[in-house]
């Protein structure tokens, strides 16, 4: 009983002494949060006059978006604040949440304008891209796929387009396309030589009629 007893108050102790530590340590990052959510307050205004300036590019002029920081009672894994992205489609229109009021157009080319930003900072090894150019052409398209182009210098960029101007400024093409196995769809994904490239690219051009001005148009595209 004495035994029992003694080990008892010993883990008391311990208990005790693992409290201070987890308190000590909750005040260190206290500070950290507080510093870093300074330093974030200071940083999104700039943030978002660049992102402004994409969005000029990608025919979105009146479109604005505000990153607003709220300072939290508690400690997260991002620090003592939570980030809400607020989104205005016009200029006249008041902000609301980003997720609630765009497009899905609207967020891939938000998407694509941080990522750009962001590209030579974070490094992230690969970005995936589904039909970020959706609901767009000409100018815009070519702006799009410029973007991505840029990102590709730092991170590999998986992109799933359906416009010509786009699907031509990657490096490598890879066909997706579907057979039937034992009665089963089954997809498949292959990829393209130098002439498979043109004759792809041609047939965005000009569907499953694939005509000579098109084929000349994918060359011109590829260089």
């Amino acid at each position: 009983l004495s035994s029992k007893f003694s080990n008892s108050k010993d883990l008391e102790n311990e208990v005790q002494f693992l409290k201070n530590q987890t308190q000590e340590l909750e005040n260190k990052c206290q500070i950290l949060a507080e510093k870093i959510f300074i330093k974030r307050k200071q940083r999104v205004v700039d943030l978002q006059k660049e992102i402004q300036i994409i969005f000029n590019n990608l025919s979105m002029k009146e479109s604005r978006i505000k990153f607003d920081l709220e300072k939290s009672d508690k400690l997260n894994k991002y620090g003592m604040d939570n980030l809400n992205i607020l989104y205005s489609p016009d200029k006249g229109k008041n902000y609301n949440k980003l997720i609630k009021i765009a497009s899905g157009g609207e967020k891939s080319r938000i998407l694509l304008a941080i990522n750009v930003l962001f590209s030579d900072k974070m490094r992230l090894p690969t970005l995936i891209f589904d039909e970020i150019d959706s609901g767009t052409s000409g100018k815009v398209a070519n702006v799009i796929g410029d973007l991505m182009k840029k990102i590709g210098f730092e991170s590999q960029i998986i992109a799933i387009s359906h416009l010509a101007q786009v699907a031509a400024k990657a490096s490598n093409h890879f066909k997706v396309y579907k057979i039937l196995s034992s009665n089963k769809p089954k997809t498949l994904l292959r990829k393209l030589n130098r002439e498979e490239r043109i004759e792809e690219i041609a047939a965005m051009i000009s569907a499953d009629n694939i005509t000579n001005p098109a084929l000349d148009q994918a060359i011109e595209l590829l260089k």
